[in-house]
């Protein structure tokens, strides 16, 4: 059972073209899900800036890492299931 609603961090492969060669980067995204399902991810890849308290940074750091534990999710695969939600909601 999942919480009604939660966020966590997911490594994300996401395709570009760049000079017409398909390529693939990798980066942190933050994605949201109510009832299990993903409702938004981040456009870009999370960045890492100052944090007020070291303790804050640490735990940032922690959630990052759980991220690597998982598998890699595809960019495109997380939009169109949340489309795909949205239009059936």
């Amino acid at each position: 059972m999942y919480p009604k609603s939660y966020w966590n961090y997911r490594v994300v492969r996401k395709k570009v073209i760049v000079l017409g060669k398909e390529c693939f980067y990798y980066g942190v995204h933050e994605i949201y899900y109510k009832n299990g399902k993903p409702t938004s991810i981040t456009a870009e890849p999370v960045s890492f800036g100052y944090w007020e308290e070291l303790e804050e940074l640490s735990g940032t750091y922690e959630m990052i890492g759980r991220a690597f534990t998982e598998p890699v999710l595809n960019y495109e695969d997380i939009v169109k299931e949340i489309k795909d939600g949205i239009l059936n909601d």
